[in-house]
C-alpha cells in the first residue's frame, strides 16, 4: 500500500495491540476496493461518494474527516494500483466467509448508489467476488438483497 495511506492508518491506530492493528489494516484494504468500486465509472461524487463514505464510517467507525482523509488516500492509491489483488489477498488471510460476504454487500450498495449498475462495475464487482472464493449464489444473492433496499 501506498506509504501515505499506510502513515494515515498508522496514525489513527495508538495500540500496540497487533490483533486491533491487523483488523483495522484490513479494514483499510475494504476502503480501497470500495473506493475502486465507486471510481470505476470515473465519476466519485455525489450519490456514489455518499454510499462510500457511509460504508466506510460503518465499517471502520472514523469520523467524518478521518473519511475524508481516507477517501483522498484511497483516491491516490486507486490511480497508483495496477490491481485488486493485495487487497483482496488481505481479505482472504484473515476475513472469514461471513464478513466476505458482508463485503460484497457494501460493494453493492456502492455501485447502485447512483441508480443503475453500469456494466464495468458489475464486471470489477464479479471479478473481486471471485478473488474472495464467494460462490456465485453468494456474488447474485447480495446483488438481489441490495437491488431490493434500492426499491421505493
Amino acid at each position: 500500500m501506498l506509504a501515505s495511506i499506510q502513515a494515515f492508518f498508522n496514525s489513527l491506530i495508538q495500540t500496540e495491540d497487533a490483533e486491533v492493528a491487523d483488523r483495522q489494516q484490513l479494514e483499510l484494504a475494504a476502503a480501497c476496493l470500495l473506493f475502486e468500486i465507486a471510481a470505476i465509472d470515473y465519476d466519485v461524487r455525489g450519490a456514489e461518494l455518499n454510499a462510500l463514505r457511509t460504508a466506510l464510517a460503518d465499517t471502520l467507525g472514523l469520523e467524518r474527516t478521518e473519511i475524508d482523509q481516507l477517501v483522498r488516500l484511497a483516491g491516490e492509491e486507486n490511480r497508483r494500483a495496477t490491481d485488486m489483488h493485495a487487497f483482496t489477498r488481505e481479505i482472504n488471510e484473515h476475513f472469514d466467509y461471513e464478513q466476505k460476504q458482508a463485503l460484497m454487500a457494501s460493494l453493492w450498495r456502492v455501485a447502485y448508489a447512483d441508480g443503475r449498475i453500469d456494466r464495468y462495475e458489475e464486471h470489477y464487482l464479479r471479478r473481486i467476488a471471485d478473488l474472495l472464493y464467494l460462490t456465485h449464489t453468494d456474488f447474485i444473492q447480495a446483488k438481489l438483497t441490495v437491488a431490493a433496499e434500492q426499491q421505493p
